[in-house]
């Protein structure tokens, strides 16, 4: 991968991964669960009918199975999803949003969006200086060649022209 590539790579996982810990921030100073449970929940109203196989959801979440039963049991345990047998695969298992999951899901979204409007264009700050563009990092090549240590992100890179 040359330079330019390895740049823009690193620059968009750290972005991503900084407004994915910025939504966390958020949702949880608005006193609501974490992002796994609005994806989940996204995953399945999304879905025909807002139901999807387990092995599906795992795949639109891109993570593992173990991890998703785990998530769908919590999800479970709140009424927000419920779980079903295949009538006809008795192997094959099916978790559905419920209405509680709808509206907690679009309670959720309402911050999730502020969010991702808020600090995903830099001069999109808010007056208390959340997501501010100065406090962005990207890691650096020295003249050598190798990577220099950034600082540790408290906001997404900068685009680079």
């Amino acid at each position: 991968m040359a330079a330019e590539q390895a740049d823009l790579w690193f620059s968009f996982v750290r972005a991503h991964r900084w407004m994915i810990r910025e939504i966390e921030r958020r949702l949880a100073a608005a006193d609501l669960p974490p992002y796994a449970w609005y994806d989940a929940l996204w995953g399945l109203e999304s879905g025909p009918g807002g139901t999807r196989r387990m092995h599906e959801l795992a795949d639109v979440l891109a993570i593992e199975r173990y991890n998703l039963t785990r998530l769908v049991d919590r999800l479970e345990r709140e009424g927000l999803v419920t779980r079903a047998r295949s009538a006809e695969d008795g192997r094959a298992a099916f978790a559905s949003i419920t209405k509680e999951g709808r509206a907690l899901r679009r309670k959720m979204w309402k911050v999730y969006e502020t969010a991702v409007t808020n600090c995903s264009c830099p001069g999109s700050v808010a007056p208390n200086g959340t997501c501010s563009p100065k406090r962005w990092t990207t890691p650096r090549r020295t003249p050598s060649g190798r990577w220099r240590r950034a600082a540790p992100a408290s906001g997404p890179p900068p685009a680079t022209p």
